[in-house]
């Protein structure tokens, strides 16, 4: 998940604390051109932009501006885009979605249900989202006029909207997802893309919705996160996608520039998952053993500062769903050493890369707190432009370290947990929690489900593989009047966005 780019003219010489070096003249030029914005952010090498393969954030930024969606997730709401409405019939066993009949793609074509159905047909093929449109009946999808689409499930999903559309619906013409020069209805048109630089987009004028106000978006891969820091810093972009912690001083302290904060909602949980396919973690005991014996506080604050929260090991915080009344997990080293010598565990190993800032600094500081109960921890580091690509290695390693966008409980359940999802890091998925999830997904009764969501929540909790110590905003650095861009699920869309 990381990219390539030769930063050279990019970066001052010296640390982030010349960063004024290039700042004044290269801020100059940008305020020439306000109508363009230049986005540096981490991407994978030779990354294509199939969106249902994607591999880190590039594809989604890419494509999120270019495209449309039905349904996006806007700072954790489900909010209609090309659907006017979604409906379900009295079991939530079939789906009919209205489309806003003024919408066209790039070519001037209209957006048509059988586009739809066509792009539902490609992400449910997908490798990266295909866990998510498992319940559809992809064979019984049909158009029911130009602008009305029909989804039957084959299990009744009251969630539909906010666990399956709002995590990816993006319609492509002729539903042809799987290339590099996507034809789709967004505010914007993809001009170039290469897999070792970046991509341009300029502003399509003749947008079904309100058109954008900037004219120009380029996106360039750039890996080192203090390098993309530098670059906003210095003059030579005005968009900084996911910055660390550590350097939001340098940000704030620049004139010019300043930290975009996300909130919890828009934020990452950062996690260590515990494989209960391998030994120790197969193993419940040593599972709660490392829940124990792990410092969540001291995490947060050395690698979050003020940008974090503490982890209760749930997905989902500050969001709707999430069991805000489960006790808070504190640490206890007595009782996790007990546990951890009665079952012989004296050495750990973990794998990590740094993916998204403070992955690695989580890593080295577990190796120092489980120091204090006796465990030796080895620490793989693996680079992360090549970090996704052996998910069978990923399958076998005892221990990752890890992060993931922030959802709401039952919208990530098919991102965190499944036996057919290659990305489900645990491998946990007992019998009991799949009963909780059906009844939760299925159930048309408000406090039944509301009563299996809780209760999955606490199975999660106690006895699952994710070890989730804390939640971090997710920051980016921006110009000093570049405002309005919108997170769906994290990722910027410059649609609304305006330089003033």
């Amino acid at each position: 998940m990381k990219f390539g780019l030769a930063v050279g003219s990019m970066l001052c010489a010296g640390a982030l604390a010349l960063a004024g070096c290039a700042g004044e003249s290269g801020r100059a030029d940008a305020e020439q051109g306000s109508g363009t914005v230049r986005v540096v952010m981490l991407g994978s090498d030779n990354e294509s932009l199939d969106y249902g393969a994607a591999q880190s954030y590039f594809p989604w930024v890419v494509v999120g501006n270019v495209c449309d969606s039905l349904v996006i997730r806007k700072d954790g709401e489900a909010t209609n885009v090309l659907a006017d409405q979604v409906v379900p019939n009295a079991d939530a066993s079939e789906w009919t979605i209205t489309l806003h009949g003024e919408a066209t793609f790039h070519s001037g074509d209209p957006v048509t249900a059988d586009d739809v159905v066509a792009s539902i047909r490609y992400f449910a093929e997908s490798p990266g989202f295909g866990g998510f449109y498992s319940a559809v009946d992809v064979a019984g999808l049909k158009a029911l006029d130009e602008h009305t689409v029909s989804v039957p499930l084959r299990t009744p999903r009251t969630d539909f909207v906010e666990a399956v559309l709002s995590a990816a619906s993006v319609v492509y013409q002729d539903g042809k997802g799987a290339t590099d020069d996507p034809s789709c209805s967004g505010p914007f048109t993809l001009d170039s893309y290469s897999s070792g630089t970046g991509a341009v987009l300029t502003r399509f004028d003749g947008y079904w919705g309100r058109p954008a106000t900037l004219e120009r978006i380029e996106v360039r891969k750039l890996n080192d996160p203090t390098a993309r820091v530098n670059a906003l810093v210095s003059g030579e972009a005005d968009y900084a996608f996911d910055i660390p912690s550590s350097t939001a001083s340098t940000v704030t302290g620049t004139r010019g520039v300043r930290v975009v904060e996300s909130g919890v909602a828009n934020g990452g949980a950062f996690y260590f998952a515990l494989n209960t396919r391998v030994a120790p973690f197969d193993d419940p005991d040593v599972r709660r053993a490392l829940k124990l014996v792990v410092d969540r506080r001291q995490l947060v604050d050395v690698i979050f500062g003020d940008y974090g929260e503490v982890g209760n090991d749930l997905f989902g915080k500050g969001l709707p769903g999430y069991a805000d009344d489960i006790e808070q997990r504190e640490r206890d080293v007595d009782e996790a050493r007990g546990i951890l010598r009665a079952a012989g565990v004296s050495e750990l190993s973990i794998t990590v890369s740094e993916v998204t800032p403070g992955l690695t600094d989580s890593a080295d500081l577990l190796v120092r707190q489980l120091a204090d109960v006796g465990v030796t921890v080895t620490v793989n580091e693996v680079d992360p432009s090549g970090f996704f690509t052996d998910l069978d290695g990923l399958h076998r390693a005892q221990m990752i370290a890890m992060y993931a966008v922030n959802q709401p409980p039952m919208a990530g359940l098919d991102t965190w947990y499944g036996a057919d999802n290659p990305y489900a890091h645990t491998g946990w998925h007992p019998e009991r929690f799949t009963e909780l999830v059906s009844t939760a997904r299925t159930s048309t009764d408000e406090a039944t489900r509301t009563q299996a969501v809780e209760q999955l929540q606490r199975l999660q909790r106690d006895d699952g593989g994710y070890l989730i110590w804390g939640y971090r905003q997710q920051l980016s650095g921006a110009v000093e009047g570049l405002h309005g861009v919108v997170l769906n699920q994290g990722t910027p869309l410059f649609g609304s966005a305006s330089r003033g």
